[in-house]
């Protein structure tokens, strides 16, 4: 264990990225370790680009549910995702459920008559999602 950490921090020492760690500890924290805050609307908001607008609302899913779904997280990484997440609509007649792309973090949404039954679509997929597939 000794060893290893040690070759660690020479490895952290070689650009002088050690010096700077114990310097800026508080930058690198946010960097390096993750964080308990809860997750919240604005994060989500903040996180995609959306390429076009839609109706808000009130979901029966939960926010760490969309997330999970749309990019396979659990939690916003530090550094954020990689390309930025976009938002995309479904324009095809017959496609009913959302779809997500979770190595590109692209959350694709079908478009509806109703509201209330995108909102049904979208809880239903974003809440059977996990589970699809498995016998």
């Amino acid at each position: 264990f000794y060893v290893v950490m040690f070759l660690f921090a020479e490895g952290l020492r070689t650009l002088g990225l050690l010096d700077m760690m114990q310097i800026h500890h508080s930058t690198f924290k946010t960097a390096f370790c993750s964080s308990d805050k809860p997750l919240k609307a604005t994060d989500l908001m903040m996180l995609f680009q959306a390429e076009l607008t839609f109706l808000d609302g009130v979901f029966e899913i939960t926010l760490d549910q969309l997330l999970v779904f749309a990019s396979g997280a659990d939690r916003i990484p530090a550094l954020g995702f990689s390309p930025q997440p976009t938002l995309n609509f479904i324009h095809e007649t017959g496609r009913k459920y959302p779809e997500a792309n979770t190595c590109l973090v692209k959350l694709k949404l079908p478009i509806h008559n109703t509201y209330e039954v995108f909102t049904k679509y979208m809880c239903e997929g974003i809440v059977q999602a996990p589970t699809f597939g498995l016998a």
